[in-house]
């Protein structure tokens, strides 16, 4: 878990003075943002389950009891306090994040390929969707990823956002102290790969509906929103059917453009390879159609050849390219097997 959005109604009109003081009161938990207030009775906050426990992010809360730990002290504070005393609370937005980590010696931009798979995965299960990017326009280096189930990601429904955490943190500023005793603290932070699902729960819903102080507390609020994180991300970005399928349909376009280029003139496959580099996201959708050529020491030579160029290609610019589909599967199998045990 990681935030969750509340709207706090504290079941009485306030004065502006005495608003202020609830804001402040509330802000001074460490783990709670006011985000705005609604009228003179009602406060949108942003309650942070990590930071109870350590003031930023980077921790991985990892288990309902943690949660609810968190929301017992905030029922306590908020009981002790006369203005909030009778506050009911309904939870409109909650954001369940998991942490893959990547091999050693990886960073985040090398799964550019992984990250456009997902894309046309998602579009498959989302067709009104519309996945976007942060990008540096220096480096072309990814940094965020956004698959929203609405073209307009700011209204969506559910969403799925991946990130590079280690550099969110970093590029804070005036933060150099503060990122390196995160680093101190979270050794694996550069390697972390940050998935992180997200959803609106309408207030005619069950899980939206209006709960008192104790309700709240004891709201099992890990136990049911990690599965449907889970299950969300398996079946809209993880998808297996999807990814054979698309790899599948980008081999066999590789393979009619390779006949025909073989058929037409000497093939030149280091321009081959650029010419169709958006297509060959995985080694295995070049390789199929290699196989094709039936003289053997030709088609050994054109295998030898082009596992030369792929090589060259990746370590030249930092993309995923042989082993595509197996990080593909690691992250699959991460998701079925516990992903807080990890």
């Amino acid at each position: 878990m990681d935030t969750i959005n509340i709207i706090v109604d504290l079941r009485k009109e306030l004065s502006n003075r005495e608003i202020r003081d609830v804001e402040d009161f509330i802000e001074g938990l460490g783990y709670c943002d006011v985000i705005k207030t609604i009228g003179t009775n009602e406060l949108d906050i942003r309650f942070s389950y990590p930071r109870y426990f350590s003031q930023t992010n980077a921790f991985l809360i990892k288990s309902a009891d943690e949660c609810l730990e968190v929301q017992e002290d905030f029922v306590k504070i908020l009981q002790k306090n006369p203005l909030t005393r009778e506050a009911v609370i309904r939870i409109v937005r909650v954001d369940v994040p998991f942490t893959f980590l990547m091999d050693k010696g990886e960073e985040f931009f090398m799964y550019k390929n992984i990250f456009k798979i997902f894309a046309e995965v998602y579009k498959c299960e989302n067709l009104a969707s519309d996945p976007k990017k942060i990008m540096s326009m220096l480096t072309e280096k990814d940094e965020t990823l956004i698959y929203a189930d609405r073209p307009d990601i700011k209204n969506y429904n559910q969403k799925i956002m991946i990130y590079n955490q280690y550099k969110k943190f970093r590029d804070k500023p005036n933060n150099r102290e503060s990122f390196q005793n995160i680093c101190n603290e979270f050794p694996d932070l550069p390697r972390r790969i940050r998935i992180e699902y997200s959803t609106r729960v309408p207030k005619n819903r069950k899980l939206g509906k209006i709960m008192s102080l104790e309700e709240f507390k004891n709201f099992e609020v890990f136990d049911i929103f990690v599965p449907k994180a889970i299950e969300y991300i398996l079946n809209n970005l993880l998808n297996e059917e999807h990814i054979d399928n698309i790899l599948r349909d980008k081999m066999y376009e590789i393979d009619e453009r390779l006949y025909h280029e073989r058929n037409n003139r000497k093939i030149d496959y280091e321009r081959f390879i650029y010419q169709n580099i958006n297509l060959i996201v995985d080694y295995s959708v070049i390789r199929r159609a290699l196989n094709q050529i039936e003289n053997i020491k030709t088609r050994e030579g054109a295998v030898s050849t082009v596992r030369r160029l792929i090589l060259k290609y990746e370590y030249e610019n930092n993309t995923i390219i042989m082993d595509t589909y197996d990080k593909i599967k690691k992250i699959i199998e991460f998701f079925y097997s516990n992903p807080f045990n990890n």
